[in-house]
């Protein structure tokens, strides 16, 4: 992997006006995983970590487990990109991605659209952990004015049943 990320240790209390209490980091560690979260923990340690995820949480934060392990976690959210001092879903950041991780990002690739909806375009970023394959999907806007703006991350193992993830190294390349 590019860049070697620390287990993220410190815990940010967010509360909103509900009883929901959620202990999420707003930060994206490429290949390990997101919001404090680490691909490999137990259903347990997920909900020890992350705590109670308010009901619109779907909006912003996606994750799947197989069996009792999470293989997948993905955030619409603009959180820190560990490593790139951007933000995810801020500015144009996609030049900010290619000079962190430089000829270690692939893409760009292309998934999906037609003539109703405009096609996935991202980029990928390989690495291992706990001995597995992992990717980190950095899903780009496709349309103007935030054309190049990444607007979702995705960490997941390339072994997994992810059903939001896209297979690793297996793409479509799109035009730049």
């Amino acid at each position: 992997m590019v860049r070697t990320a620390a287990v993220i240790v410190a815990l940010v209390v967010v509360s909103s006006g509900s009883a929901a209490s959620v202990r999420l980091v707003p930060t994206i560690v490429p290949g390990v995983g997101e919001g404090g979260v680490t691909l490999g923990m137990t259903r347990a340690q997920y909900d020890r970590t992350v705590g109670t995820l308010p009901s619109n949480a779907i909006n912003w934060w996606n994750v799947e487990f197989a069996g009792d392990r999470l293989v997948s976690v993905q955030t619409f959210a603009n959180w820190k990109i560990a490593g790139t001092g951007f933000i995810n879903q801020r500015d144009q950041n996609l030049a900010a991605l290619k000079r962190a991780y430089g000829p270690h990002l692939r893409g760009p690739y292309q998934e999906g659209g037609d003539f109703l909806d405009s096609p996935t375009v991202f980029y990928e970023l390989m690495g291992t952990l706990h001995g597995r394959r992992v990717h980190t999907l950095f899903d780009l806007d496709t349309d103007e004015p935030d054309r190049q703006m990444i607007v979702d991350t995705t960490v997941s193992f390339c072994d997994g049943p992810a059903q939001t993830d896209i297979g690793c190294g297996r793409h479509k390349s799109a035009s730049s």
